[in-house]
């Protein structure tokens, strides 16, 4: 009785767990960025040191673009957004409000990898003569950017972080960048399914004792 009842929580836990996977999770990819800022950007206020070492992984829904015309040009939201710095991880807490932007040859002759403000008024833009392998902007696929030549940025370009009081404030950046897209990590059902198991029969273990203590 006590197995069935563990099998039949745990064969609940793990329909709900398939009912909440994140939707697309097929399609999601992640721009992997990294470089150095520059001398006039802020952390908390703070100016940092010209140079800092920083890396982003932005995650997006390759299989749904904003609606955008231009040929060669891909917008997505993200969905989640972490920061290392010097170091240090940061959570971005409105990973909505940032923009990946995407260009492949059709629309200017390279590539581009851009992360931007929701209205593409602010941002960090890293140009490369060839990508591995080569994709379609509005489609994009798992690939890594290669022969770097310039950087660009708006200035003021504010992000706000997981506890850090004024977020992060990029007005410059320094040096070589380097990106590429990967295919995001989601967990596969039968780690849902443990992860699930797991809690219920902690959770039922929990109750045993606690009815255990009751009865005495």
């Amino acid at each position: 009785m006590k197995h069935n009842i563990t099998s039949s929580l745990c064969t609940l836990a793990l329909l709900g767990t398939i009912a909440n996977a994140p939707a697309g999770s097929d399609n999601l990819l992640t721009l992997n960025y990294s470089g150095f800022f520059g001398a006039n950007t802020k952390l908390g206020g703070s100016f940092v040191a010209e140079g800092t070492p920083f890396s982003f992984a932005a995650t997006f829904n390759a299989a749904a673009p904003l609606e955008y015309t231009d040929t060669g040009l891909g917008l997505f939201s993200a969905s989640s957004l972490s920061f290392l710095i010097d170091g240090t991880a940061y959570t971005g807490s409105s990973p909505a409000n940032q923009i990946v932007v995407l260009k492949d040859p059709e629309a200017i002759g390279h590539y581009v990898a851009q992360l931007s403000s929701a209205d593409l008024s602010y941002y960090i833009i890293s140009r490369f003569g060839s990508a591995t392998t080569d994709f379609h902007a509005a489609t994009p696929t798992a690939t890594e950017f290669s022969d770097f030549y310039a950087n660009d940025c708006s200035g003021a370009f504010q992000i706000a972080l997981d506890g850090v009081t004024g977020g992060l404030v990029i007005n410059d950046l320094s040096g070589d960048s380097a990106a590429s897209l990967t295919v995001a990590a989601v967990p596969e059902p039968s780690q849902w399914a443990a992860i699930s198991c797991i809690g219920v029969l902690g959770l039922a273990y929990v109750a045993k004792r606690r009815l255990t203590k009751a009865a005495h």
